[in-house]
């Protein structure tokens, strides 16, 4: 072989090595104090690290032999399901928005082909896993820093449990999924030194996930340990790695029950409101359980699949379609309204995914699982070996326990959680398949397309730089920027610093055109500047890229200040259809049809105000206006009755409370003329 190649192909494996190594460092732990979300931080490291490797893994190719492509079981459902993703751009009703999502998932796809095709040594393989012990090790250990007050970051101004990688809930999703991989080690290792810190890494992750409190991990924990039993006892694994550990499983043992003592009682050391026994219980309690409102987000997302049930209405288009949905039910069953909810994932990926592309692309997502196990289990039933046989139950544990919480979550929607899936199915992939042991098995599943003509390699080079330079300029750093001037937009404007705020915003809609969150924070703040026209401007794109019941309220009000009352009272109608208790649109919706001199109309609105929440803050203000309808009316009996209401509630100092004197003294005023 030519050592020139040998060297070069070294070198451009190299490259995308340290690229997946920082890829897996980065993204659970980058964040960024002007990023409101913090996936938009874990979106930012997958698109950037995941560009860069798969330029250099095209680059690695064009200046060597050839392409290397891994031919295997799973390429054509993999295909398949990029085939549908790809499709569902056209049935989608929002593409912009469809678009993004395409591509978060699309690189996680490329994120699998990247490992499986250059992971190529066991001193590989082992990197990448031990940087995923130290992530979570790290994730662990800020999450419990967090826990007891102790947080240097931004951060440290979130309530509850988080991390980089956001709640509680993905907290123990991306432990969880590690878990057993790190235990399989754990077992596996002859030294005391190395021994002990597993132990530590073990003892602390448990300890996090613990305090997360997450029902659905725990469910999928429990699950995953009865099938690693059940294949066991199957395929008659020897058990004497665990003979020759068992010292070490007793103190882990004792020591998991310590942990699990601790944060199942009051004391001093247990700060979570309540204790783990409790809400385990709290299933079966209404009013501490959630289940009720997934159960409803469920039904919901089946009313989307009934819709369009073989392709879906797009990828990523739930977040958009969802409130639509969930207010359909509500037109004939109210009593299901405590239950309405905002939210971008239906908290079921398999569901999403049915809704989003289709029962077609469930099922060859399905089967793309399936044969990955059917991979697993050959593997199994022919290695001899026990210790390859518990590395590879531990990538699959892993596995397992994802794929049971995506039943109640959403992890592929968080960048941190969807990498960590795609890294460990790869590498469980490479190991069952031993391509970085075998050569036989490399030759027999690659096949190599050599080009020609050398010098069109050059050529085919630069453009993949050039693209590579464009992709990271348009898919990268513009829409983060947008994200960070939005950020820095937003702290401004919850100040009031509306002058301040507005440069932040502009220049961020100027790298990103298609950001819902700031479009429609630049039609409030000209909304404030009553630049009621360019507030419509910005509240009607808005609605094109997010689905928010206030920025149709928003419109409401701008149509009413300009005098549209048409366009007002269809979006004031549409944010009550959408969410049925939002009082604010009652009352606008009520001052609409005042201002209109359709007075029953207008107090009826402010009566639904009352009835929906009787203990509103500001009654004052609503029996104010009834007050003044009844007024309009000339039935000043009730008039009076509301103005006195409104006098008795409202604070002292309010400027209306002078307005409410001057209705009732006029009332007192008309009695003494008559």
């Amino acid at each position: 072989m030519n050592k020139n190649f040998v060297k070069n192909d070294n070198i451009y494996n190299n490259i995308i090595i340290t690229s997946l190594k920082l890829l897996i460092l980065f993204i659970p732990l980058f964040c960024n104090k002007n990023i409101v979300y913090l996936r938009i931080n874990q979106e930012f490291i997958l698109k950037i690290f995941i560009i860069f490797s798969f330029t250099f893994w095209i680059l690695s190719h064009l200046n060597n032999t050839g392409f290397e492509i891994n031919i295997n079981q799973l390429n054509l459902p993999i295909f398949l399901f990029v085939f549908t993703m790809t499709m569902s751009l056209v049935s989608s009703n929002n593409l912009i928005v469809s678009l993004r999502e395409f591509i978060v998932f699309l690189f996680y796809i490329i994120l699998f082909f990247i490992i499986i095709n250059n992971i190529k040594e066991k001193l590989q393989f082992n990197s990448l896993i031990k940087i995923l012990f130290l992530t979570s090790t790290i994730i662990s250990i800020f999450t419990l820093m967090h826990y007891y007050g102790v947080d240097l970051t931004y951060l440290k101004a979130y309530s509850d449990i988080v991390s980089p990688i956001g709640n509680k809930n993905l907290i123990s999703n991306y432990l969880a999924t590690i878990f057993p991989i790190i235990f399989s080690y754990y077992l596996l290792e002859d030294t005391r030194k190395n021994k002990i810190i597993y132990y530590l890494i073990l003892s602390i992750c448990y300890t996090t996930i613990i305090i997360c409190q997450t029902r659905s991990i725990w469910i999928g924990i429990f699950l995953t340990l009865m099938i690693g039993i059940f294949l066991f006892i199957k395929y008659k694994l020897s058990f004497n790695i665990f003979r020759k550990n068992n010292k070490w499983l007793i103190l882990l043992f004792v020591t998991f029950t310590v942990i699990t003592v601790i944060f199942s009682t009051e004391n001093i050391l247990n700060k979570s409101r309540i204790t783990t026994v409790q809400k385990i219980a709290s299933i079966y309690e209404d009013k501490f359980s959630s289940i009720n409102e997934r159960l409803f987000i469920w039904r919901a997302t089946t009313d989307m699949i009934k819709e369009k049930p073989l392709f879906g209405s797009g990828i990523g288009s739930f977040k958009i379609n969802y409130l639509y949905y969930q207010a359909k039910i509500f037109e004939d069953n109210n009593e299901y309204l405590k239950y309405w909810m905002y939210t971008l994932d239906a908290h079921n990926e398999y569901l999403q995914i049915g809704a989003e592309l289709g029962l077609v692309g469930l099922l060859i997502f399905l089967y793309m699982m399936y044969i990955f196990y059917s991979l697993f289990l050959q593997y199994i039933k022919k290695e001899k070996n026990i210790k390859n046989q518990i590395i590879a139950l531990g990538l699959i544990g892993g596995i397992t326990i994802y794929l049971f919480d995506c039943m109640f979550s959403f992890p592929f929607r968080i960048p941190a959680l969807g990498t960590t899936f795609f890294t460990i199915l790869g590498l469980t992939f490479i190991y069952t398949k031993n391509t970085f042991i075998s050569e036989n098995v490399k030759e027999k599943n690659i096949i190599i397309l050599k080009i020609k003509k050398p010098k069109y390699n050059i050529i085919f080079s630069a453009i993949m730089i050039i693209a590579m330079i464009l992709a990271i300029d348009c898919l990268v750093l513009r829409p983060y920027l947008a994200e960070i001037n939005y950020g820095k937009g937003r702290i401004q404007s919850m100040e009031g610093n509306y002058n301040t705020a507005l440069p932040y915003l502009e220049y961020g809609e100027k790298l990103d055109p298609f950001n819902g969150r700031i479009l429609l924070d630049l039609g409030d703040i000209y909304y404030k500047f009553n630049m009621y026209n360019e507030s419509i401007k910005y509240f009607n794109k808005a609605k094109k890229y997010s689905s928010d019941v206030i920025n149709y309220r928003n419109l409401g009000m701008c149509y009413l200040q300009t005098g549209d009352y048409i366009e007002s009272e269809k979006n004031l109608k549409y944010a009550i259809f959408l969410d049925p208790k939002f009082i604010k649109a009652y009352f606008n919706l009520g001052f609409l049809y005042y201002l209109q001199k359709e007075y029953d109309m207008s107090i009826e609105q402010w009566n639904n105000v009352l009835s929906i929440e009787p203990d509103y803050e500001k009654s004052y203000i609503i029996f104010y206006y009834l007050g003044m309808a009844y007024s309009a009316k000339d039935i000043n009996a009730k008039a009076l009755e509301y103005f006195l209401e409104a006098l008795q509630l409202v604070p002292e100092g309010e400027p209306i409370e002078k307005e409410i004197e001057e209705e009732i003294n006029k009332i007192y005023k008309s009695k003494l003329e008559k």
